[in-house]
């Protein structure tokens, strides 16, 4: 408002031309200080906040505690892995679809949700922990879905090795 009674223009007009006639009041001396202190300063925020995100170091401990979630969730982790493992590439609504037990658009989340699936996927999931922990290959193949007529079950995979022989 006082810069633009000084100069005799509207309060907006004065409150943009306020930082240009600062500006102009000061000595040289002050802007290359002020510029100098600027520039520094977009330093240290820049690097401040790079320091913000960190690593985080899982300890072997730790799992437990840190993906308690994951745990809480097992059903739907295993069955959404599952349709990842098979398909290669899951869309959102097929995600819900399998999370919820319903047909989706590419994928049917109904078969998930029996429980042979669940003791299949526990069973291949154990057998895949200890295959990572031993640094060895999974003995059990990926279970897959096979069809005769209306009725889904699954079977295990046929390994690449023995289809051929």
């Amino acid at each position: 408002m006082v810069t633009g009674r000084v100069y005799g223009i509207s309060p907006l007009q004065g409150l943009f031309r306020l930082p240009s006639t600062a500006w102009q009041a000061l000595p040289m001396l002050l802007q290359v200080l002020f510029l100098m202190a600027a520039v520094v300063l977009q330093f240290v925020a820049t690097f401040w906040f790079l320091s913000k995100g960190g690593v985080d170091v899982y300890f072997p401990d730790d799992v437990k505690t840190r993906f308690s979630d994951v745990e809480a969730n097992r059903f739907e982790v295993l069955t959404v892995s599952h349709a990842l493992e098979t398909h290669r590439t899951v869309s959102g609504e097929d995600v819900m679809a399998i999370i919820e037990g319903e047909r989706g658009p590419l994928i049917d989340g109904r078969p998930y949700h029996q429980a042979e699936f669940m003791a299949l996927a526990e069973e291949y999931h154990q057998r895949a922990v200890a295959a990572h922990e031993g640094h060895s290959k999974v003995e059990l193949p990926l279970p897959v879905w096979a069809t005769d007529g209306q009725a889904l079950r699954l079977e295990p995979a046929i390994e690449k090795s023995k289809a051929e022989d």
